[in-house]
């Protein structure tokens, strides 16, 4: 430490302003290493949780959009509004296209075994949904009132399942995506922590 004491105060103070931007740009090195590993981890809870509920919301409301047709094409029929009628059944099979293509999105992200499980239940049953969708729009059209009865109830029977398994998937995805990304986010804390070590 002699030799420090012995500087010119000139000297002295430009290694301690040397030793001060070698600690800031170390300090700003690992704050942009951690505010990357952080964008990583929330763009995958945004992209396997937070678009997965939006999505599985999605198809909840086009549900029961379509359950508000079923009830108005009754209405039309008893009415003899067939405009309404083929509006409803049109509007109808929109809603289930666009089903389909949501429906596939929440198939296809990431997802634990508990999740695939439960997506692997909800399929076939609302593919059953669509069959009496399918049944009801012809009874419409044929003007069956016995069979829309039916096919109402059925597809409200198909439909409770649905929501069901809806309601406890969209439950574990919000769950298991904060999990994630507490576990994640504490895994990034220690391994900051074990860089400045």
């Amino acid at each position: 430490m002699k030799w420090f004491n012995n500087l010119k105060v000139a000297y002295k103070v430009l290694i301690c302003c040397f030793l001060l931007i070698s600690l800031s740009v170390i300090i700003v090195f690992f704050s942009v290493s951690s505010m990357k590993e952080t964008k990583d981890v929330v763009q995958d809870y945004r992209n396997n949780s937070v678009l997965s509920v939006i999505t599985m919301d999605g198809i909840s409301k086009n549900l029961l959009q379509g359950r508000v047709n079923m009830f108005a094409a009754t209405v039309a029929v008893e009415k003899g509004d067939m405009e309404e009628v083929k509006k409803r059944l049109e509007d109808t099979a929109k809603l289930r296209e666009e089903n389909l293509k949501l429906l596939e999105h929440v198939k296809q992200r990431s997802k634990t075994s508990e999740e695939n499980n439960i997506t692997q239940k909800l399929i076939p049953v609302y593919m059953e949904l669509g069959k009496s969708m399918n049944s009801f729009n012809e009874a419409v059209k044929a003007g069956n009132k016995a069979d829309m009865e039916r096919y109402m109830s059925s597809w409200l029977d198909n439909y409770r399942v649905v929501r069901d398994y809806m309601a406890q998937l969209h439950d574990l995805t919000r769950k298991n995506g904060a999990d994630k990304i507490i576990a994640e986010y504490a895994e990034i804390g220690r391994a900051s922590c074990r860089e400045r070590v």
